[in-house]
């Protein structure tokens, strides 16, 4: 058995790092976007600088794009992360070295697993740094040597450089481990040869460190997709507790870390569903105590139906890679913009790093300097008065007058007259992945808003893809002849979000219910969303059949009451 075990690391190594490079993706939203920006730009971020580093070396390899290449990088930490799961897992159970290989399947093909390797982020540097150091603390304590836990300190340091919060409780936790094992000088050395890492990482680095930006139930959430890896891995490390199994706790410590950082810093599960997995192998080695005969061949089996339950909880799905759609979301925003030099204003942060990544890397528009919302509208005034152009991806900002706005391409150009052509509407965006689709939706309702403010609801109705579809021919017909009155006020601006949902299809619908008020159109009351139901209940209010204290509004929760209140004495503030 000892020479299958060298031949099962360097396996697992390149058969993860085949399948795992196929699903590195070729672009990134937010975040992911923004690595790939600061990897090109030889920027290193305060939130992980040694990821920094490592990124930027990484976007030499001479193929694809930026992107693409942090994910080849990411797959094979994640080809190492998995290799260390099987490293740490024999050193927990060394009677046992087959017993890991189930629980490192379930964390191959659990879902948070295969994002995080393939798309750009420090999540998985932080979790091969955290995997690696725990597997050298488990070979100490069978094997104690002072080159051991230096590799767990080096390990230690990996991790700091790619969550920092994360990696300074693991090196505390690993100085309490080594206190009594290994000499005072030896860990003194380790201590500085970090601090002086931590100098050289963070010297120059841009931002801070990371803040509170996490809770349980986003950690719940985001280890949905893995609940099998987590009930077995939480499963096997109580039974290595509950037997006295040598070095469990300084396993279940670096668990309670881990989860505890996730809740507290980073809600991202893969260091700790890492962490969970190496518990994981105790389960099969607890089948082997029971059937101790040909006790390698009962370990592999018996991982084997941990492996189909994961696959029948949660399928395999598809990454969702979204490819060049944050380009073209950049390009409709940009290209129809005049000649600059000018100003462009992202008011949504997935706008703003899908312009600031085709600026920094694809050289788009450089006549155009990319503003944040916290622009404010003197200022754009100030600078269209100046003879710079000003573009956003919506038709106003602060006390702007929407209907100085031109539309150009999915943005518009803001105005200081008002515009002297009608550009054509468009059906709505098609753009992969679910946040592209509703980045789609989004742009929708500015261009129906816009149209709907300058009194042309047919045209409203097709920007927001409700034409053809919802409204027939003679529906626009009327369409085009309505406008708000004050028996019939547009309501659409006034609903709240009750529910914590994306933008999608059922926006566009409350649009086309709020336009079909208006108008006067019959339709159907919908249940679902609530955000549909408000409004069909703010129609019995202004028809004169429902009070505005109503129970039923009041069922819908607070939020849903005080935008009653608002929605009815900004109305007849207008109206004085």
């Amino acid at each position: 058995m000892v020479r299958v075990v060298p031949w099962l690391d360097r396996a697992v190594r390149v058969i993860a790092l085949v399948i795992l490079v196929q699903d590195a993706a070729s672009g990134g939203w937010l975040d992911q976007s923004e690595h790939a920006v600061g990897a090109v730009a030889l920027e290193r971020a305060a939130t992980a600088p040694l990821y920094g580093i490592v990124a930027s070396v990484a976007t030499l390899l001479p193929a694809g794009e930026p992107a693409f290449r942090l994910g080849v990088l990411n797959a094979a930490l994640a080809a190492l992360v998995l290799v260390g799961v099987l490293r740490a897992a024999r050193a927990l159970l060394p009677k046992d070295p087959i017993a890991g290989l189930a629980p490192v399947v379930l964390l191959a093909i659990a879902q948070p697993m295969r994002e995080a390797a393939a798309f750009a982020g420090p999540h998985m540097l932080a979790a091969a740094g955290l995997v690696w150091a725990i597997a050298f603390a488990l070979t100490h304590a069978r094997a104690p040597s002072p080159r051991l836990a230096l590799a767990a300190f080096a390990c230690g340091a990996i991790t700091i450089g790619a969550a920092p919060w994360l990696g300074a409780a693991l090196v505390v936790a690993l100085v309490v481990r080594f206190w009594r094992t290994v000499p005072r000088p030896q860990l003194v050395l380790a201590a500085a040869c970090l601090g002086v890492l931590a100098i050289a990482w963070w010297i120059g680095a841009v931002g801070m460190l990371p803040v509170r930006a996490s809770s349980l139930s986003r950690v719940v959430a985001a280890t949905s997709h893995a609940a099998p890896l987590v009930g077995i891995g939480l499963l096997g490390a109580a039974f290595a507790l509950a037997t006295g199994l040598a070095s469990a706790r300084t396993l279940v410590v670096a668990i309670a870390i881990a989860a505890i950082h996730a809740i507290a810093i980073d809600p991202d599960p893969t260091p700790v569903l890492a962490l969970l997995a190496i518990a994981g192998a105790v389960i099969p080695a607890a089948v082997v105590r029971v059937i101790p005969e040909r006790r390698h061949l009962v370990a592999a089996v018996a991982g084997l139906p941990l492996v189909v339950v994961a696959l029948l909880a949660t399928p395999l799905a598809a990454i969702d890679d979204p490819a060049g759609t944050p380009a073209r979301l950049a390009t409709d925003l940009l290209d129809d913009l005049p000649p600059g030099p000018g100003l462009m204003v992202a008011t949504r942060t997935t706008t703003w790093t899908a312009i600031h990544h085709a600026q920094v890397i694809a050289g788009a528009r450089p006549d155009l300097q990319l503003t944040s919302p916290a622009v404010t509208d003197g200022a754009l005034v100030g600078a269209m008065r100046g003879g710079l152009i000003a573009g956003a991806d919506v038709p106003s900002i602060g006390r702007l007058d929407p209907r100085l706005a031109q539309p150009r391409g999915r943005g518009f150009q803001l105005l200081l007259d008002h515009p002297t052509e009608t550009a054509p509407v468009p059906q709505p965006a098609s753009y992969a992945t679910p946040r592209g689709a509703e980045q789609a939706a989004l742009l929708a309702i500015d261009r129906g808003r816009y149209e709907a403010i300058a009194g042309r609801l047919d045209l409203a109705a097709r920007a927001t893809g409700l034409a053809p579809g919802r409204f027939s021919a003679s529906d626009l017909a009327i369409l085009a002849t309505a406008v708000p009155t004050p028996e019939r006020p547009a309501l659409f601006q006034f609903i709240p979000a009750l529910e914590p949902k994306a933008a999608g299809p059922w926006l566009l619908a409350l649009f086309g219910d709020d336009l079909a008020w208006v108008a006067g159109l019959p339709q159907a009351v919908s249940e679902y969303p609530v955000e549909r139901r408000l409004h069909a209940l703010w129609r019995e209010v202004w028809g004169g059949t429902r009070k505005p204290d109503d129970p039923a509004i009041a069922a819908l929760g607070p939020l849903a009451t005080a935008a009653t209140k608002r929605m009815l004495d900004t109305i007849e503030t207008t109206r004085r």
